[in-house]
């Protein structure tokens, strides 16, 4: 994970959902959200999608 590497701390939680929006067949879901709580407080917030037909692009943006 970059932003442990980047910050040097470690996650002590995280909530999160995902979900199937044009998948028929599988087990898999197409998008995720997950609110990771860092050791000193600090919230870590990731998303991704995989749904075909959308832009790739795989990338970190850090603030504060």
């Amino acid at each position: 994970d970059v932003f442990t590497w980047f910050s040097g701390l470690k996650p002590v939680s995280a909530v999160g959902f995902g979900s199937r929006q044009r998948r028929v067949t599988g087990d898999q879901f197409d998008n995720f959200s997950i609110d990771i709580t860092m050791e000193n407080g600090v919230h870590l917030h990731s998303m991704c999608r995989q749904i075909d037909g959308c832009a790739n692009n795989v990338s970190e943006f850090i603030q504060g």
